[in-house]
């Protein structure tokens, strides 16, 4: 079955977009290693993810992680009352998952709906979690947001605990890497494992590239 037009722009998005290896360069120029394109910055992402068990985990860990984070903005005194499933939770719960959604419909406009549908249930989460738990137990604001964000930031840590018993070493430790393409890589993963073809084209295309000893001696080496 051949790609369809979207699905097709989409690959070659991949392939020769510079949009992502600009943006790397501008917010953390120190520690860019490319100056390629979001295929490189992708298969970055695969090399240091090789392992299913690992890409799982991220999985798991990112969704909590926005929840958690969505929930920590949750007691907001703005837009209250506008959830009907959470009337005491601030809407602002989806502005992670909406800006998160947004920016990677930019890269890949396939991944439109699935960003929404992926990081918009951690969204419901954070606020159901605010509402069943904070209001009723009448916890401070600044008390739930500062206790989630910290529980947030150790859910994070469980990515380290992924790579050094399934990759056997230690993550990039690069801030954008961390804060957008290992996230959008989870994004492409579920959908790979969901059968998109789109997600299944890019993720074999970035596995593919990671999987280069020369592509790897020039973009990873320089890292380590």
């Amino acid at each position: 079955m051949g790609l369809s037009a979207t699905d097709s722009s989409d690959r070659q998005a991949v392939t020769r977009h510079a949009l992502l290896a600009r943006t790397s360069a501008d917010f953390v120029r120190s520690n860019s290693h490319t100056h390629g394109s979001l295929l490189d910055e992708m298969a970055f992402v695969s090399w240091f993810h090789a392992h299913p068990h690992n890409r799982l985990v991220h999985v798991g860990s990112v969704a909590l992680a926005v929840a958690l984070f969505s929930s920590a903005v949750a007691p907001l005194p703005v837009l209250r009352g506008v959830l009907p499933f959470a009337p005491q939770s601030s809407a602002l719960v989806f502005a992670i998952p909406a800006a998160y959604t947004a920016y990677f419909a930019t890269l890949v406009r396939s991944s439109l709906i699935p960003s929404a549908i992926y990081l918009g249930i951690s969204g419901t989460a954070g606020a159901m979690l605010h509402a069943a738990f904070a209001s009723s137990m009448n916890v401070p604001r600044i008390g739930w947001s500062a206790t989630i964000a910290l529980i947030g930031m150790v859910t994070l840590i469980l990515q380290g605990v992924g790579h050094r018993v399934f990759e056997g070493r230690q993550p990039a430790f690069r801030p954008f890497e961390a804060a957008v393409t290992a996230p959008f890589s989870t994004v492409l993963w579920v959908c790979a494992w969901l059968g998109l073809p789109w997600a299944k084209s890019i993720v074999a295309e970035a596995d593919h590239t990671a999987a280069d000893p020369a592509w790897v001696a020039r973009f990873v080496m320089k890292q380590e």
